[in-house]
């Protein structure tokens, strides 16, 4: 693609230059180029693995899902200064500044979750997560600039100090192991550096590099976890750090009514203390079309659903099936419905029976396509898929065939996340 105007600049870093640039498609991009400031340091073996390192950027980055990696328009890895092009975002530093200091509930950290989760799975690591290098495209917060996820030796062993003080990462963010075990760093270095991200929007005191951080209110107790010097006592997952995370956000965002729940949310929130008794007025509770469910359902987590089923599981069943139908009914805050998909797939996993298990599926359905939440949508395929016992996959069918509104959302998730039908299983397939 030919440039046709450099307007000006975005950004210097150490190895790289982003510029504004007007493309012959009539498009605005952001250009980032490999060019190294002069320093006398610098040899040219280190200035050659340096630009192998940025090559090896591009070619990671252009692969990874753009549901979650900010993709590459276009490239020239052969030009001496080889360069990409890129959408024009802005960072989450604005967002850090419209939500720090106020009651504002921060938008897109389940998007930063979700995409470290992605390039988790993939055996990455991104190793320089700030907030600079995760950017708003296309309605998600994604994540920029794969310098450092390359496990090469040569490279990684270059103590070379860039214009942010590191060859090795951002030191505000970076975990302590990244200063001297940098090429044995595994993913709780990237969850080090979210709690780092989380410190800045809830903390109100300046950080020190490679320090355990904390803040005030329930909050504190997960930048702690997060941010522990040492790996081993930090969260092991994201899935674990997202649980608690946006069970915490769902606390700050919705207030409990005076309607009478306050019994039963005190009866969950004291779990190990749950009793058949507590558990039978509960369920009597939630079955009233009256009730404040929300104020009683923001309170579930996997370890009271594991309660909940130790104790009874013909009530827990009945008591999700009232849960599972407000789910399908109501709204949420995107954030919130990655709790809550999460919440669906660890009843799914159980040994429910086929008509809740289904019905989990339904609402898991509709809440990725009223929500437009990509997470939801790859569970729901994922639940759908060809290895799901026939005789389920049989009553998916029926439910599907027999509801315009559920064939949509079932389409609707295999089209959001640029996937076959083929992925669900060959009886759901056939009606979609």
């Amino acid at each position: 693609m030919k440039i046709i105007e450099v307007l000006d600049n975005i950004n210097r870093g150490g190895f790289g230059v982003i510029d504004r640039v007007l493309c012959e498609d009539g498009n605005y991009y952001a250009r980032k180029t490999f060019s190294p400031i002069p320093d006398s340091r610098l040899t040219q073996e280190a200035i050659e693995k340096f630009k192998n390192r940025f090559i090896r950027e591009v070619e990671t980055q252009r692969r990874l899902p753009h549901q979650y990696v900010i993709p590459i328009v276009h490239y020239d890895l052969q030009a001496e200064n080889p360069w990409y092009l890129m959408p024009i975002a802005h960072d989450y530093g604005q967002e850090i500044e419209r939500c720090k200091g106020t009651d504002l509930i921060p938008n897109g950290l389940s998007d930063i979750l979700n995409a470290m989760e992605c390039i988790h799975n993939l055996g990455y690591v991104h190793r320089d997560l700030k907030p600079g290098n995760i950017l708003f495209h296309e309605g998600l917060w994604k994540l920029s600039d794969f310098g450092l996820i390359t496990q090469d030796k040569d490279i990684l062993s270059l103590s070379i100090t860039s214009s942010n003080g590191l060859g090795y990462g951002s030191e505000l963010y970076a975990a302590p192991e990244q200063i001297n075990e940098f090429k044995t760093v595994d993913s709780r270095a990237d969850i080090y550096a979210f709690g780092a991200i989380l410190h800045d929007i809830f903390g109100t005191t300046r950080r020190t590099p490679y320090a355990n951080h904390t803040c005030a209110g329930d909050m504190g107790v997960i930048v702690d976890k997060c941010t522990k010097r040492e790996p081993r006592h930090r969260f092991n997952n994201v899935e674990t750090l997202r649980t608690r995370l946006l069970y915490v956000l769902s606390k700050k965002q919705f207030k409990v009514k005076e309607s009478g729940s306050e019994e039963h949310i005190n009866a969950i929130r004291e779990i190990q203390d749950f009793t058949l008794s507590k558990f039978q007025d509960l369920v009597f509770y939630v079955r009233d079309s009256e009730a404040d469910k929300y104020s009683v359902f923001y309170e579930l987590n996997k370890e009271v659903i594991a309660k909940m089923f130790d104790i009874d599981r013909d009530l827990s069943i009945e008591f999700f099936l009232e849960y599972v139908a407000w789910v399908e009914g109501s709204s949420f805050s995107f954030d919130y419905c990655d709790v809550i998909i999460m919440l669906l797939k660890d009843l799914y996993d159980r040994p429910i029976g086929i008509d809740l298990k289904a019905k989990c599926v339904i609402a898991a359905a509709e809440l990725a396509r009223s929500h437009n939440r990509w997470f939801v949508m790859s569970n729901v395929v994922r639940m759908s898929s060809p290895d799901i016992d026939e005789n389920f996959a049989f009553r998916l069918q029926i439910d599907i065939d027999t509801s315009e509104r559920t064939k949509e959302n079932f389409n609707r998730c295999v089209e959001g996340i640029s996937q076959a039908k083929s992925n669900y299983h060959p009886l759901i397939a056939s009606v979609l």
